[in-house]
């Protein structure tokens, strides 16, 4: 297994400086080859320059433009799974949640295709939105459960009865 590759540190990039590829492979913790494939794939070099130069402020919105394209939101109802490498739903029955801060939890639960453990620190305001996202439609109950703080639990509660009211008004009722 490769080991993990660390984020590109953009604040080491001067904007107001030119650099070679050498000199940014050096800089940024890559290879030359994988710099010469980012000017493939369209980062700007300055025209007519020998050896290739690359202006910092370029090669500054280039990355940050590329790892702004890379972002998968979430949504409420998945969380990100390291191995899928994407957004995925979790199994109903997995999705447990801890307290993290006063205003954070982590929302914990196997990924729904692959099995691996995934888990992701969401705001505790939330956490009735999320509850009735991951609402499991085949038995009808919220898989987020097992919380140890009070307030959770209240909000909790409260996104069930809620999610209980709006199915009733449809027609539609739940059966716990």
């Amino acid at each position: 297994m490769k080991g993990r590759r660390q984020k590109i540190d953009a604040r080491r990039i001067r904007v107001s400086q030119s650099y070679t590829i050498p000199e940014i492979a050096r800089l940024l913790g890559r290879t030359i080859p994988t710099v010469r494939s980012w000017i493939k794939q369209g980062l700007p070099v300055l025209p007519d320059t020998s050896p290739r130069l690359i202006c910092g402020e370029d090669l500054k919105n280039w990355l940050s433009e590329r790892a702004r394209s890379r972002k998968q939101p979430c949504g409420l109802a998945r969380l990100y799974c390291c191995k899928c490498r994407r957004p995925q739903r979790p199994k109903p029955d997995s999705v447990g949640t801890s307290e993290l801060t006063s205003k954070n939890v982590k929302v914990s639960g196997k990924c729904g295709a692959c099995g691996t453990q995934m888990q992701q620190s969401r705001k505790l305001k939330d956490l009735p939105l999320i509850i009735a996202a991951m609402k499991d439609p085949t038995q009808g109950q919220a898989s987020l459960t097992g919380y140890s703080n009070a307030l959770v639990n209240q909000l909790f509660e409260q996104a069930s009865d809620q999610t209980d009211l709006n199915a009733s008004q449809k027609g539609k009722s739940n059966v716990h």
